[in-house]
């Protein structure tokens, strides 16, 4: 999935810790006016917030197209800002600004939704242990990976792994 295939995705972190709390199937269960107006608050931040004036190009699409063949390849290692721009062919300023431009992402927070897109894949085609997950997708440290793990799916690496082996 590229982020870029259609309009900037909606980045609000009100809006997400928001969703976030949905998620709960306790609040799901015994409080849905809860979910309700959460649901509501949600649509109305989306509807006010107008997309900015874009004030620089969007990256080309082969450049795009070059980063994520690096990405795919280096999951594994350390990946700096100067790296990516380098893959893309562009200084580091050139290419975190057309990046967002294109993407609505930062560029490090893109490369930790790979490598937390990357880990699920791993985790659901193997028996490592959470740290050796951690380590095959660039993570120094497990806390870190389950930090970041459960801030973009919302629940720990541990939980997603018990759900996704009781689902198959």
């Amino acid at each position: 999935m590229l982020p870029h295939d259609g309009p900037a995705p909606f980045r609000d972190t009100l809006a997400a810790a928001l969703g976030r709390s949905l998620l709960d199937e306790h609040v799901q269960r015994s409080q849905p006016e809860y979910a309700k107006v959460v649901a509501k608050a949600i649509v109305m931040r989306a509807i006010g917030c107008r997309p900015a004036k874009r004030r620089c190009w969007a990256l080309p699409k082969w450049r795009l197209k070059r980063l994520e063949q690096y990405l795919a390849t280096n999951i594994d290692r350390r990946i700096s800002l100067d790296d990516m721009a380098a893959a893309a062919g562009l200084s580091k300023m050139h290419f975190a600004a057309q990046f967002r431009a294109t993407t609505g992402f930062r560029p490090h927070e893109y490369l930790l939704f790979k490598r937390i897109e990357q880990a699920k894949m791993v985790m659901a085609a193997t028996e490592m242990s959470l740290v050796e997950v951690a380590f095959s997708v660039g993570f120094n440290a497990q806390t870190h990976f389950s930090t970041v793990f459960k801030r973009f799916t919302g629940q720990s690496p541990a939980r997603w792994k018990q759900e996704c082996q009781r689902a198959a």
